[in-house]
């Protein structure tokens, strides 16, 4: 399992542009056609425009052929023209809880 992490703020000038993008749903439909695509969870700060995705992929594979893709690269230019202080981080599994803890239901 590999985690890739997406953090930036949206651009005061472009918030409905980027929340347009958003519910139009091609960058989703694009990662839900990615082979090796997991699951995608999005978050906001409270306060301000700054916002984290994360992106699970089976494998560090299946994570450079979606970053390969023209399609993703095309998105990425488009999402970048909307925001700023990108930062990313690659994650895989971790030595002492490689695998989810859940509680007992």
């Amino acid at each position: 399992m590999i985690v890739w992490v997406v953090r930036f703020w949206v651009d005061k000038d472009k918030k409905a542009e980027y929340e347009r993008s958003g519910k139009a749903k091609e960058g989703q439909n694009h990662i839900l056609a990615a082979q090796g695509f997991r699951e995608m969870r999005g978050y906001r700060n409270w306060v301000d425009d700054h916002v984290q995705i994360e992106y699970e992929f089976e494998s560090y594979e299946a994570w450079a052929k979606y970053m390969q893709d023209p399609k993703t690269m095309e998105l990425m230019e488009k999402t970048k023209s909307m925001v700023h202080g990108i930062t990313t981080e690659l994650l895989g599994p971790g030595l002492v809880t490689p695998e989810p803890i859940r509680p007992k239901r």
